[in-house]
């Protein structure tokens, strides 16, 4: 193809220019086509190069992936391995504590249980008492059995107390401490805020020991156990009543007192 070139631009040439010209021509253009051959071989050449370059960067490349590969997958088998061991750990974990927390539950069980059976115990070793201290006081008398529940009274001890009460009426209810007794209990069941069962204790109180001297102290804390309910004209009822019934004790004064700011 160069050579074609040379010989077409060689006609044109020697057209138009001089014998000397044109073999001063054709010098260059032989020089130009060796240059021009050497250039291709270059060319050739470089491309031989590139493309073993290409080649052996291309192994090179599949071989630092290879390499990247095999680190990557031992890193992996090594993160494998230590996420098994924490697995392994974890779960282990997981049992002792299932089996402490299962322990724990039935030890609460079990020392439920014993409390429990630790309470009944005690009832029952005071209810023991009990009997023995009121075995003790009938062998004293009313008069033993209604100071031990007036003492248990005053220590704040409602029911111990309200049970030696009953006990006296129970054992000797033509005692003369009888309508004392009853009062009494009407008493336990007020500190206990029970007011309407201190109501009713108070009542049996006034119908069956009328003239006791505790009637008008009985009358008062039924006033004052139903202001507490909540039905302050029964209250009102029942203040008229002792002022007018028991004028000059001083249940009475405080009734009037009550009257005054209900």
């Amino acid at each position: 193809m160069k050579r074609v070139l040379v010989s077409l631009l060689l006609v044109i040439f020697a057209a138009c220019a001089t014998r000397k010209d044109v073999t001063l021509i054709e010098k260059q253009l032989i020089n130009m086509d060796s240059r021009l051959d050497a250039l291709e071989r270059e060319n050739v050449s470089l491309a031989k190069k590139l493309a073993k370059l290409e080649k052996e960067v291309k192994s090179i490349r599949k071989v630092d992936f290879l390499v990247q590969l095999g680190d990557v997958q031992t890193n992996l088998n090594r993160l494998n391995g230590r996420l098994e061991e924490d697995s392994y750990k974890l779960k282990k974990l997981r049992d002792e504590f299932n089996a402490y927390k299962y322990e724990r539950e039935a030890f609460s069980t079990r020392l439920s249980s014993l409390e429990d059976k630790l309470k009944d115990l005690e009832r029952l070793l005071e209810e023991q008492r009990q009997k023995l201290r009121a075995t003790e006081f009938k062998l004293k008398g009313p008069k033993g059995i209604y100071n031990e529940a007036l003492r248990l009274y005053k220590k704040g001890k409602y029911e111990n107390a309200r049970e030696l009460f009953k006990e006296l009426l129970k054992t000797y209810p033509k005692s003369s401490l009888a309508g004392n007794a009853q009062f009494w209990i009407g008493e336990t069941y007020f500190r206990e805020k029970r007011f309407e069962e201190a109501i009713l204790a108070y009542q049996k109180m006034i119908k069956k020991y009328p003239k006791n001297i505790k009637v008008p102290g009985a009358l008062l804390k039924q006033a004052l156990s139903f202001e507490l309910l909540g039905d302050k004209a029964t209250a009102k009822v029942l203040l008229r009543q002792l002022i007018r019934e028991y004028p000059k004790t001083k249940q009475a004064k405080i009734a009037k007192r009550k009257l005054s700011n209900l």
